[in-house]
Formats: structure tokens, C-alpha cells, sequence
């Protein structure tokens, strides 16, 4: 989601770092299956789901398919339609900041759930950092297209949760992570945003289990806080 870069196309290499399209695809395919009970089989009335959990869904799935664009935009060498479409990222962060706050309180008044309140905090958390790294990297593409494609590892958390176990999902981001840095290293990869991503993904997790552990009724006041 590159929005300025030098005028000189992708190196081959570059090519071969970037054009995943296919984990974005993927990803997009187990999100459909992981929500068909609770949302897509409600098609087309929809009943009983406000409008903004569907703002939420369409700005998610906007991002997912600006992800499977991208790098097949680079690796057909249309660096210049990749700017373009990248602009659209500033504009659609900020929607899908308030989808996030939308849907969360949308459900919380539904159905209180306090813990979730972290739990998609550290999701959020997790999805700006990455791709605010990405966006100050638009200039290095090898670590602007593995920050941008590790963007999509905490959809894994809501999606592994609910066609799993929420127990699974947490750990199999980290072994998502360590594997993508394990690879990048042995294919002589950049490995600088892989090492970030994992550093970040550590220490908010270490926080978010300092505050569980430490103050236990974070929650529930949180809750108070804000839903009130």
C-alpha cells in the first residue's frame, strides 16, 4: 500500500518478497467461514445486525482486498496504479478505527463481555502499529510490504477464535510470526520487520496480562468506563 516510492520499478527480488497475495486471499476465505453462522448467513435481510457492525465488516473487508491488490499491482510492475490505490489507505485507517470502536460497543451493549474489551484493544493495537510501520517505510519496499501483509496477522485472532478455539488463536499468531522471521532469515529476507512485528506483538501481549493479572477488575471498570 505503497504511496510514494522511487520511479524505478521492483527488482526481482522485491517481486518475490512482495507478491503474497495469496496469505491476504486466504485469510479472506477463513474470515467468510469463521462469520458465515453469525453474519453472512443472515443474507440478504440481515436481521437483527445494525448498520454498524456492517460499517465495521465492509471496512475490514475493504482492507483485505486492498491486500490481495497490492502486491499483484508490484508484481505486474504497475508501481503507479499501486500509489494510487496505496492513497486510499489514509482515508480508510480512520473508518476502520471507528468500525473497530463501533462494533465493540455495538456487542458490549448487547452482550456484556468485559474481557473482550483488552482483547480487541490488543487486536487494534497490534493492526495500527504494523501498518503505521508500514506507511513510514512506503519509501523501503521490502519492509513497506512485509509490514503492510503482517497487518492481517491479528484478523487471525477474531477469525481462529471463532472457527477454533479463542485459545488457539493468540498462540498461533506468535507461531505465525516466529515462523515468517525463521523463513525471511533463511531465504537471506529482510528480517528488521519481522523482528518489530514480534517485539510489538510480545510486549503488548506481556501488558495485557500484567493488567489482567495485576489489577483484576481492569475489565469491569473499563466497562463502567465506557459503556456506562
Amino acid at each position: 500500500m505503497e504511496t510514494s516510492a522511487p520511479l524505478a520499478g521492483p527488482s526481482p527480488r522485491a517481486d518475490r518478497q512482495i507478491a503474497i497475495w495469496w496469505w491476504p486471499a486466504t485469510l479472506l476465505v477463513l474470515s467468510l467461514l469463521a462469520f458465515f453462522p453469525t453474519y453472512f448467513v443472515r443474507f440478504p435481510g440481515f436481521a437483527g445486525t445494525s448498520a454498524k457492525v456492517h460499517f465495521h465488516v465492509v471496512t475490514m473487508l475493504a482492507w483485505v482486498a486492498l491486500s490481495i491488490a497490492q502486491p499483484i499491482l508490484i508484481q505486474r510492475r504497475r508501481v503507479d496504479l499501486h500509489r494510487q490505490l496505496g492513497r486510499l489507505a489514509y482515508a480508510l485507517l480512520p473508518l476502520i478505527a471507528v468500525g473497530f470502536w463501533w462494533v465493540m460497543r455495538d456487542g458490549q451493549l448487547r452482550r456484556k463481555e468485559p474481557e473482550l474489551i483488552l482483547a480487541t484493544a490488543f487486536d487494534a493495537f497490534f493492526f495500527f502499529f504494523l501498518v503505521g510501520m508500514g506507511l513510514l517505510h512506503r519509501r523501503r519496499r521490502a519492509h513497506h510490504g512485509a509490514f503492510m501483509m503482517l497487518s492481517l496477522v491479528p484478523f487471525l485472532n477474531p477469525t481462529l477464535g471463532r472457527l477454533v478455539s479463542p485459545a488457539i488463536s493468540v498462540p498461533l499468531q506468535l507461531i505465525v510470526l516466529v515462523s515468517l522471521l525463521v523463513l525471511a532469515r533463511r531465504k537471506r529476507r529482510e528480517t528488521r520487520p519481522y523482528v518489530v512485528a514480534l517485539i510489538a506483538f510480545t510486549g503488548a501481549l506481556a501488558a495485557l496480562v500484567l493488567v489482567m493479572v495485576a489489577f483484576p477488575g481492569a475489565s469491569e471498570a473499563l466497562w463502567q468506563a465506557l459503556f456506562r
